[in-house]
């Protein structure tokens, strides 16, 4: 293989490493940003789960605010029928003191089902909060590691970059500029014929490139204007 073949293979390994980098490094800040999605989506359904769990308790303390304005309004009428000396009046008091413990009787029975159904909640809460704890730490974890990541990647990128230097040092002007033109583009510059197929538009050249190419020359493929060697 001739000189400028070879230089310029190492040097484009290590432009394709910086390459692969780059890309590399320039995924992380959208994971960060879905993995940040993630975190805000579990701590939503943590706090639907904790106000269905609340929901209960507030309708506990609701039936219990209830229950203590009847008994309230049952000792004022207790008192009051002690005044009354009508018997018809004595009476309908009575009458809406047993409607107010019939009502008290129903709340309470209702209270009795909500209280089996909040340990039930908030049984079902605590699995939730627990599984939501160690997912949000889970995705946290993985931030955390990308941030890092982000560190190596650029400490990597400038020890290839510092690499470089001398690489670029043994090439030819001329193929040097060719070669960082092609390297903005996709793929690699300098491809292989293999069996007369470019390795980059993999078109069959034609017998001119090939006799080029076996003089040692620098050549480009006439297609794709690739640099090409064999």
């Amino acid at each position: 293989m001739v000189q400028w073949v070879n230089d310029l293979l190492v040097l484009q390994n290590v432009d394709m490493r910086i390459r692969g980098l780059i890309q590399r490094q320039g995924m992380i800040p959208q994971e960060i940003v879905r993995l940040r999605k993630e975190i805000a989506t579990v701590a939503e359904g943590l706090k639907s789960a904790r106000e269905n769990a609340n929901k209960t308790s507030l309708e506990i303390k609701s039936l219990e605010s209830q229950i203590k304005q009847k008994n309230e309004h049952i000792a004022k009428l207790q008192v009051q029928s002690g005044m009354v000396k009508k018997n018809t009046e004595y009476q309908a008091m009575m009458k809406e003191i047993t409607e107010l413990k019939s009502g008290i009787s129903d709340l309470e029975t209702r209270e009795i089902e909500l209280l089996d159904q909040a340990d039930e909640r908030k049984n079902a809460f605590r699995n939730t909060e627990k599984e939501a704890n160690a997912k949000k730490q889970s995705l946290e974890e993985e931030i955390q590691e990308l941030q890092q990541l982000t560190g190596e990647l650029k400490e990597e990128i400038a020890r290839q970059q510092e690499a470089r230097v001398p690489l670029v040092a043994k090439l030819d002007t001329d193929v040097l500029t060719r070669y960082n033109r092609l390297l903005k583009a996709t793929g690699t510059p300098l491809v292989k014929i293999d069996n007369g197929i470019c390795g980059h538009c993999h078109l069959k050249v034609i017998p001119q490139t090939l006799h080029e190419v076996g003089k040692g020359a620098v050549t480009t493929c006439e297609n794709c204007g690739h640099l090409v060697y064999c």
